[in-house]
């Protein structure tokens, strides 16, 4: 009997052989294969935002098919569009997916600058996949998930990406890119694919010279809606600067506090300079306190008057626009960089000695209808001149 059950064994293991060496191959393609490369994520897509200048829009123009996002896979999410307002970004035609892209390749024409620019970059994969896994609060809903990567693109080639969700976006990558000089072939495929003129079966020199004259005006500081003075300039050879937008970037270790006749909740909404945005509530608020953050455009605190009644305090760090689509935060922008001159970008992180935090200082009247905002940092205390705000019952 026991000879009999080892020929059994012996066949039923002959069988299966051919099974277990295809699990095995199946086993070794995903330890090869890195989870964040091939596993679904929230389904995403992609918005854009570019800087401005003065009153009007600026103009970028995307090169025919030489814009895409790029998966472990090898295949490609092309996206055409270069987007609105640098803090209210548009959607682009194409662009989304359900992976998280390796690669990032963007060809486009700053006319403002009259240069073209390239970039090809690998992207922080893994980051991106992670931040689709998290989950994040509002006050009023429930949790959300980031389903957004968000693309802005500053002067001089400056490139952001941010993963964008519900009041929350998060920058996870700054790249540069380089100046090139578009081929005739790329002109001419753009005009033909995304503005319907094409050269084909013109055979007359001088429709081909209109042709040409009409093409070049579309390139050219000649068809801008700038204002005159900012043309004049760039004619000049001014170029738009990025250190706004990079600026923006620079962390500082700052708190918020009220006048004594109040009580803050411990959660708050910013919005902040840079465009990034979050809800924050307790512990994390707690965490924060010890942290650098970006400075608030923004920030929309929970209040109690001495009655014990929550008011929702929403503060703008502005009076009056920058351009066209942006604000203009450079009052307190310039009295932090005074107080910390030599902060930086990739001061992120980094440990901090609680004396070099400042306060704002929010005092308000007892009946919350006026609100004062100092900037306090040991024996200075500046008064902010630049903010407005609205005050509402807050259930």
């Amino acid at each position: 009997m026991r000879s009999i059950w080892r020929r059994v064994s012996v066949f039923i293991c002959l069988c299966l052989l051919p099974l277990l060496a295809a699990c095995s191959e199946v086993h070794k393609g995903n330890v090869n294969m890195p989870v964040y490369q091939t596993a679904k994520i929230t389904p995403w897509s992609l918005e854009l935002a570019s800087y401005r200048l003065d009153s009007e829009h600026t103009k970028l123009i995307p090169y025919y098919g030489q814009n895409w996002f790029e998966f472990s896979d090898g295949t490609k999410a092309y996206f055409t569009g270069m987007g609105s307002g640098w803090l209210y970004s548009s959607g682009a035609m194409g662009g989304g997916n359900d992976l998280a892209p390796s690669r990032l390749h963007m060809h486009y024409f700053d006319r403002q600058s009259q240069r073209s620019y390239l970039l090809d970059t690998a992207l922080p994969q893994e980051q991106i996949y992670k931040l689709f896994q998290e989950q994040f609060y509002n006050r009023f809903v429930a949790p959300r998930k980031f389903d957004k990567l968000v693309l802005g693109i500053a002067p001089q080639g400056h490139i952001f990406l941010w993963v964008s969700g519900f009041d929350r976006r998060v920058e996870v990558a700054h790249f540069v890119a380089q100046v090139q000089e578009p081929s005739q072939e790329i002109i001419l495929e753009t005009a033909d694919r995304d503005w319907g003129m094409s050269l084909a079966g013109v055979t007359l020199e001088s429709d081909r010279q209109i042709f040409w004259n009409m093409l070049r005006r579309e390139f050219s500081l000649d068809s801008s809606r700038l204002e005159p003075a900012t043309v004049q300039k760039l004619r000049s050879g001014w170029q738009p600067s990025p250190d706004w937008y990079l600026d923006a970037r620079i962390t500082y270790p700052w708190r918020v506090a009220v006048s004594s006749n109040t009580r803050l909740a411990p959660e708050y909404r910013v919005q902040y300079v840079s465009a990034e945005k979050r809800m924050v509530f307790a512990p994390e608020a707690k965490v924060l306190q010890n942290q650098a953050q970006q400075l608030p455009e923004k920030l929309y605190l929970y209040v109690y008057d001495k009655n014990n009644q929550q008011h929702l305090v929403s503060i703008q760090f502005y009076t009056k626009p920058r351009n066209v689509g942006e604000n203009d935060t450079s009052e307190l922008r310039d009295i932090f960089k005074k107080l910390y001159p030599n902060r930086q970008a990739d001061n992120r992180g980094q440990p901090l000695d609680p004396n070099e935090f400042t306060t704002l200082q929010m005092e308000f009247t007892d009946d919350l209808q006026e609100l004062s905002i100092f900037i306090v940092k040991g024996n200075q205390r500046i008064e902010l001149k630049n903010i407005s705000y609205e005050l509402n019952d807050s259930k």
